[in-house]
Protein backbone atom coordinates (compact mmCIF):
# COMPACT_ATOMS: atom_id res chain seq x y z
CA UNK A 1 0.00 0.00 0.00
CA UNK A 2 0.78 3.13 -1.32
CA UNK A 3 1.63 6.37 1.26
CA UNK A 4 -1.42 7.54 -1.42
CA UNK A 5 -3.49 4.78 -0.11
CA UNK A 6 -2.37 4.87 3.56
CA UNK A 7 -4.11 8.71 4.14
CA UNK A 8 -7.00 7.91 1.99
CA UNK A 9 -7.45 5.34 4.40
CA UNK A 10 -7.09 7.02 7.71
CA UNK A 11 -8.99 9.97 6.25
CA UNK A 12 -11.91 7.78 5.61
CA UNK A 13 -11.17 6.37 9.38
CA UNK A 14 -11.15 9.49 10.39
CA UNK A 15 -13.92 10.53 8.80
CA UNK A 16 -17.01 7.54 10.31
CA UNK A 17 -15.54 8.30 13.55
CA UNK A 18 -16.71 11.90 13.27
CA UNK A 19 -20.45 11.15 13.29
CA UNK A 20 -20.68 9.22 16.54
CA UNK A 21 -18.48 11.82 18.28
CA UNK A 22 -20.25 14.16 17.10
CA UNK A 23 -23.07 12.51 18.86
CA UNK A 24 -21.22 11.97 21.64
CA UNK A 25 -20.79 15.11 22.12
CA UNK A 26 -24.01 16.40 21.88
CA UNK A 27 -25.39 14.38 24.54
CA UNK A 28 -22.22 14.81 26.68
CA UNK A 29 -23.36 18.33 26.11
CA UNK A 30 -26.75 18.46 27.26
CA UNK A 31 -26.09 16.19 30.13
CA UNK A 32 -23.19 18.72 31.83
CA UNK A 33 -25.74 21.68 30.79
CA UNK A 34 -29.20 20.44 31.42
CA UNK A 35 -28.94 17.40 33.90
CA UNK A 36 -25.94 17.50 36.37
CA UNK A 37 -25.70 20.69 38.40
CA UNK A 38 -22.81 23.09 38.38
CA UNK A 39 -21.86 21.94 41.90
CA UNK A 40 -21.69 18.42 41.35
CA UNK A 41 -19.47 18.85 38.35
CA UNK A 42 -17.13 20.59 39.75
CA UNK A 43 -16.70 18.54 42.96
CA UNK A 44 -16.08 15.60 40.12
CA UNK A 45 -14.11 17.64 37.43
CA UNK A 46 -12.89 21.08 38.68
CA UNK A 47 -11.47 21.99 35.43
CA UNK A 48 -15.11 21.88 34.00
CA UNK A 49 -15.57 25.07 35.50
CA UNK A 50 -13.97 26.51 32.76
CA UNK A 51 -16.35 27.03 29.68
CA UNK A 52 -12.77 27.54 27.22
CA UNK A 53 -11.29 24.48 28.70
CA UNK A 54 -14.48 22.05 29.61
CA UNK A 55 -15.19 22.59 25.66
CA UNK A 56 -12.25 21.00 24.43
CA UNK A 57 -11.93 18.29 26.75
CA UNK A 58 -15.42 17.60 26.36
CA UNK A 59 -14.73 17.87 22.04
CA UNK A 60 -11.78 15.98 23.09
CA UNK A 61 -13.43 12.64 25.52
CA UNK A 62 -16.20 13.08 22.54
CA UNK A 63 -13.52 11.63 19.29
CA UNK A 64 -11.56 8.96 21.45
CA UNK A 65 -15.11 7.41 22.58
CA UNK A 66 -16.01 7.67 18.82
CA UNK A 67 -12.90 5.69 18.25
CA UNK A 68 -13.59 3.30 21.18
CA UNK A 69 -17.15 2.34 19.94
CA UNK A 70 -15.26 1.71 16.56
CA UNK A 71 -12.89 -0.63 17.96
CA UNK A 72 -15.38 -2.42 20.03
CA UNK A 73 -17.07 -3.13 17.15
CA UNK A 74 -14.22 -4.10 15.02
CA UNK A 75 -13.36 -6.60 18.13
CA UNK A 76 -17.09 -7.76 18.63
CA UNK A 77 -17.35 -8.63 15.14
CA UNK A 78 -14.21 -10.69 15.43
CA UNK A 79 -15.07 -12.28 18.77
CA UNK A 80 -17.90 -13.62 16.84
CA UNK A 81 -16.34 -14.36 13.75
CA UNK A 82 -13.67 -16.95 16.26
CA UNK A 83 -16.55 -18.49 18.00
CA UNK A 84 -18.53 -19.43 15.00
CA UNK A 85 -15.54 -20.87 13.30
CA UNK A 86 -15.58 -23.17 16.34
CA UNK A 87 -19.53 -23.55 15.99
CA UNK A 88 -20.54 -22.59 19.61
CA UNK A 89 -23.73 -21.33 19.76
CA UNK A 90 -25.43 -20.02 23.17
CA UNK A 91 -27.05 -16.78 23.87
CA UNK A 92 -23.85 -15.33 24.39
CA UNK A 93 -23.00 -15.94 20.15
CA UNK A 94 -26.53 -14.83 19.58
CA UNK A 95 -26.37 -11.49 21.54
CA UNK A 96 -22.84 -10.82 19.70
CA UNK A 97 -24.20 -11.51 16.31
CA UNK A 98 -27.23 -8.73 17.02
CA UNK A 99 -24.54 -5.86 18.32
CA UNK A 100 -21.83 -6.37 16.49
CA UNK A 101 -22.45 -8.73 12.98
CA UNK A 102 -25.85 -8.41 12.09
CA UNK A 103 -26.49 -5.39 9.77
CA UNK A 104 -22.57 -5.24 8.50
CA UNK A 105 -21.48 -5.75 4.75
CA UNK A 106 -19.73 -9.11 5.80
CA UNK A 107 -23.19 -10.35 7.11
CA UNK A 108 -24.79 -8.84 4.16
CA UNK A 109 -23.25 -10.16 1.36
CA UNK A 110 -22.98 -13.42 2.74
CA UNK A 111 -26.70 -13.47 2.41
CA UNK A 112 -27.56 -11.95 -0.79
CA UNK A 113 -25.64 -14.84 -1.96
CA UNK A 114 -27.43 -17.61 -0.07
CA UNK A 115 -30.76 -16.05 -1.58
CA UNK A 116 -32.09 -18.56 -4.34
CA UNK A 117 -33.29 -15.79 -6.64
CA UNK A 118 -29.93 -13.53 -6.23
CA UNK A 119 -29.49 -10.79 -8.98
CA UNK A 120 -26.38 -10.00 -8.69
CA UNK A 121 -23.99 -11.32 -11.75
CA UNK A 122 -20.24 -10.89 -9.43
CA UNK A 123 -21.52 -12.69 -6.81
CA UNK A 124 -22.98 -15.79 -9.07
CA UNK A 125 -19.76 -15.41 -10.82
CA UNK A 126 -17.54 -15.97 -7.91
CA UNK A 127 -20.07 -18.87 -6.92
CA UNK A 128 -19.45 -20.93 -9.88
CA UNK A 129 -15.16 -20.10 -9.85
CA UNK A 130 -15.78 -21.55 -5.95
CA UNK A 131 -13.96 -18.64 -4.36
CA UNK A 132 -14.00 -16.97 -1.28
CA UNK A 133 -17.23 -14.47 -1.33
CA UNK A 134 -15.78 -12.08 0.60
CA UNK A 135 -12.12 -12.11 -0.88
CA UNK A 136 -13.42 -12.12 -3.58
CA UNK A 137 -15.83 -8.79 -3.10
CA UNK A 138 -13.11 -6.61 -1.85
CA UNK A 139 -10.87 -7.60 -4.93
CA UNK A 140 -13.54 -6.83 -7.17
CA UNK A 141 -13.56 -3.63 -5.75
CA UNK A 142 -10.19 -2.92 -5.28
CA UNK A 143 -9.89 -3.43 -9.47
CA UNK A 144 -12.93 -0.56 -10.10
CA UNK A 145 -11.28 2.82 -11.23
CA UNK A 146 -10.73 5.00 -8.30
CA UNK A 147 -13.53 7.43 -10.53
CA UNK A 148 -15.77 5.40 -9.44
CA UNK A 149 -15.80 6.17 -5.80
CA UNK A 150 -17.02 2.21 -5.02
CA UNK A 151 -16.50 2.81 -1.59
CA UNK A 152 -18.93 5.92 -0.81
CA UNK A 153 -21.41 3.65 0.20
CA UNK A 154 -19.47 1.06 2.60
CA UNK A 155 -18.37 3.90 4.22
CA UNK A 156 -21.64 5.22 4.95
CA UNK A 157 -22.96 1.80 6.25
CA UNK A 158 -19.94 2.19 8.67
CA UNK A 159 -20.82 5.37 9.74
CA UNK A 160 -24.14 4.29 10.90
CA UNK A 161 -23.55 1.22 12.11
CA UNK A 162 -21.36 2.80 14.68
CA UNK A 163 -23.99 5.74 15.31
CA UNK A 164 -26.20 2.23 15.84
CA UNK A 165 -23.77 0.86 18.66
CA UNK A 166 -23.55 5.07 20.02
CA UNK A 167 -27.36 5.15 20.35
CA UNK A 168 -27.63 1.73 22.05
CA UNK A 169 -25.00 2.46 24.42
CA UNK A 170 -26.72 6.01 25.33
CA UNK A 171 -30.25 4.69 25.84
CA UNK A 172 -28.30 2.34 28.35
CA UNK A 173 -26.18 4.46 30.28
CA UNK A 174 -29.28 6.87 30.45
CA UNK A 175 -30.46 5.16 33.56
CA UNK A 176 -27.45 6.99 34.94
CA UNK A 177 -29.10 10.82 34.71
CA UNK A 178 -32.51 8.97 35.73
CA UNK A 179 -31.17 7.67 39.00
CA UNK A 180 -29.24 11.02 39.68
CA UNK A 181 -32.33 13.55 39.16
CA UNK A 182 -34.42 10.69 41.15
CA UNK A 183 -32.11 11.36 44.22
CA UNK A 184 -32.15 14.94 43.34
CA UNK A 185 -36.14 15.08 43.27
CA UNK A 186 -36.34 17.02 39.62
CA UNK A 187 -39.36 15.68 38.40
CA UNK A 188 -39.67 17.77 34.96
CA UNK A 189 -36.58 16.66 33.68
CA UNK A 190 -36.92 13.41 35.43
CA UNK A 191 -40.35 12.99 33.11
CA UNK A 192 -37.99 14.40 29.75
CA UNK A 193 -35.03 12.15 30.59
CA UNK A 194 -37.25 8.80 30.84
CA UNK A 195 -38.49 9.44 27.32
CA UNK A 196 -34.91 9.54 25.96
CA UNK A 197 -34.26 6.01 26.88
CA UNK A 198 -37.05 4.91 23.80
CA UNK A 199 -35.87 7.25 21.41
CA UNK A 200 -32.41 6.15 21.36
CA UNK A 201 -33.58 3.00 21.27
CA UNK A 202 -35.18 4.18 18.31
CA UNK A 203 -32.41 5.82 16.49
CA UNK A 204 -30.29 2.69 17.52
CA UNK A 205 -32.55 0.56 15.00
CA UNK A 206 -32.89 3.56 12.81
CA UNK A 207 -29.33 3.62 12.41
CA UNK A 208 -29.09 -0.07 11.68
CA UNK A 209 -31.40 -0.47 9.35
CA UNK A 210 -30.10 2.67 7.02
CA UNK A 211 -26.39 0.77 7.59
CA UNK A 212 -28.18 -2.22 6.17
CA UNK A 213 -29.30 -0.09 3.17
CA UNK A 214 -26.15 1.37 2.51
CA UNK A 215 -24.46 -2.21 2.83
CA UNK A 216 -26.79 -3.72 0.19
CA UNK A 217 -26.16 -0.21 -1.87
CA UNK A 218 -22.33 -1.13 -2.21
CA UNK A 219 -22.90 -4.89 -3.23
CA UNK A 220 -25.06 -3.40 -5.97
CA UNK A 221 -22.90 -0.55 -6.91
CA UNK A 222 -19.96 -3.23 -7.08
CA UNK A 223 -21.97 -5.18 -9.71
CA UNK A 224 -23.06 -2.23 -11.31
CA UNK A 225 -19.39 -0.08 -11.40
CA UNK A 226 -17.87 -3.34 -12.25
CA UNK A 227 -19.51 -3.43 -15.96
CA UNK A 228 -18.80 -0.24 -16.42
CA UNK A 229 -14.74 -1.01 -15.37
CA UNK A 230 -14.46 -4.05 -17.52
Amino acid sequence: MNFENINKAESNFLFVILFPAAIIFIYVSYLLSYVFTVADIAKLLPILNSKPYSLLIIMLVSYIMGMFIHGIRYVGFIHYKILYDKKIKNAGTRLLFRLFRKGTLVEECLARSREKNCTYEWIKDVQKEGQNLIKSMWRIAASIDKEQQIYQFYFYSEIFQCCDTTFLIMAIFQIVPIVYLMIHGNTNTLIINSVLIPVFFGMHSISKVIGIAFANRFIHDIDIKRKITH
